[in-house]
Protein backbone atom coordinates (compact mmCIF):
# COMPACT_ATOMS: atom_id res chain seq x y z
CA UNK A 1 0.00 0.00 0.00
CA UNK A 2 1.36 3.29 -1.17
CA UNK A 3 -0.26 5.85 1.38
CA UNK A 4 3.46 7.93 2.33
CA UNK A 5 5.22 10.19 -0.66
CA UNK A 6 8.49 8.92 -1.39
CA UNK A 7 7.65 5.15 -1.68
CA UNK A 8 9.16 5.13 -4.96
CA UNK A 9 12.48 6.62 -4.32
CA UNK A 10 12.50 4.30 -1.04
CA UNK A 11 10.11 1.49 -1.32
CA UNK A 12 11.21 0.71 2.52
CA UNK A 13 9.79 4.15 3.99
CA UNK A 14 6.37 2.34 5.30
CA UNK A 15 8.31 -0.05 7.41
CA UNK A 16 10.85 2.75 8.44
CA UNK A 17 8.17 4.57 9.98
CA UNK A 18 6.55 1.82 11.50
CA UNK A 19 10.03 0.91 12.97
CA UNK A 20 11.01 4.56 14.05
CA UNK A 21 7.19 4.53 15.73
CA UNK A 22 8.13 1.30 17.74
CA UNK A 23 11.27 2.08 18.99
CA UNK A 24 9.89 5.60 20.32
CA UNK A 25 6.70 4.67 21.37
CA UNK A 26 5.22 7.04 18.81
CA UNK A 27 1.26 7.40 18.82
CA UNK A 28 -0.75 9.73 16.85
CA UNK A 29 -4.66 11.28 17.45
CA UNK A 30 -6.02 12.75 14.62
CA UNK A 31 -8.28 15.72 15.95
CA UNK A 32 -9.27 17.26 12.90
CA UNK A 33 -8.88 17.51 9.16
CA UNK A 34 -9.25 20.98 7.19
CA UNK A 35 -8.56 21.34 3.32
CA UNK A 36 -5.50 24.12 3.54
CA UNK A 37 -5.45 24.11 -0.51
CA UNK A 38 -6.42 22.12 -3.53
CA UNK A 39 -4.90 19.24 -3.45
CA UNK A 40 -3.72 19.28 0.14
CA UNK A 41 -5.05 18.67 3.56
CA UNK A 42 -4.03 19.39 7.07
CA UNK A 43 -4.60 16.88 9.65
CA UNK A 44 -4.56 18.26 13.61
CA UNK A 45 -2.86 15.87 15.44
CA UNK A 46 -1.78 15.05 19.16
CA UNK A 47 1.39 13.93 17.89
CA UNK A 48 3.11 11.68 21.17
CA UNK A 49 6.92 10.44 21.38
CA UNK A 50 8.18 8.49 24.39
CA UNK A 51 5.72 9.70 26.60
CA UNK A 52 5.76 13.42 25.54
CA UNK A 53 2.20 15.20 23.88
CA UNK A 54 2.13 17.90 21.41
CA UNK A 55 -0.21 19.14 18.64
CA UNK A 56 1.00 19.31 15.27
CA UNK A 57 -0.20 19.28 11.73
CA UNK A 58 0.47 16.73 9.42
CA UNK A 59 0.08 17.27 5.84
CA UNK A 60 -1.93 15.16 3.41
CA UNK A 61 -1.66 15.45 -0.64
CA UNK A 62 -3.31 14.14 -3.50
CA UNK A 63 -0.42 12.31 -5.30
CA UNK A 64 -2.18 9.95 -8.41
CA UNK A 65 -5.02 10.28 -7.88
CA UNK A 66 -4.34 8.81 -3.87
CA UNK A 67 -4.41 10.86 -0.51
CA UNK A 68 -0.99 10.21 0.85
CA UNK A 69 1.06 11.58 4.04
CA UNK A 70 3.89 14.25 2.90
CA UNK A 71 7.33 13.33 2.78
CA UNK A 72 8.46 15.99 4.96
CA UNK A 73 5.68 14.54 7.41
CA UNK A 74 7.67 11.25 7.28
CA UNK A 75 11.08 12.58 7.18
CA UNK A 76 10.56 14.54 10.30
CA UNK A 77 9.14 11.15 12.09
CA UNK A 78 12.48 9.60 11.05
CA UNK A 79 14.77 12.31 12.04
CA UNK A 80 13.03 12.82 15.53
CA UNK A 81 14.14 9.08 16.02
CA UNK A 82 17.52 9.37 14.28
CA UNK A 83 16.32 7.22 11.31
CA UNK A 84 17.05 8.08 7.70
CA UNK A 85 15.71 7.08 4.67
CA UNK A 86 17.26 7.61 0.91
CA UNK A 87 13.59 9.49 0.49
CA UNK A 88 14.65 12.39 2.66
CA UNK A 89 17.82 13.56 0.92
Amino acid sequence: MDLVQGTDVDPELVDRLARSASVADIAIEIVGVDEFRPGVDSAAENFTINGHTSPAIISLVSDGGQWKLERSWACGVLTSTQMSSPACT
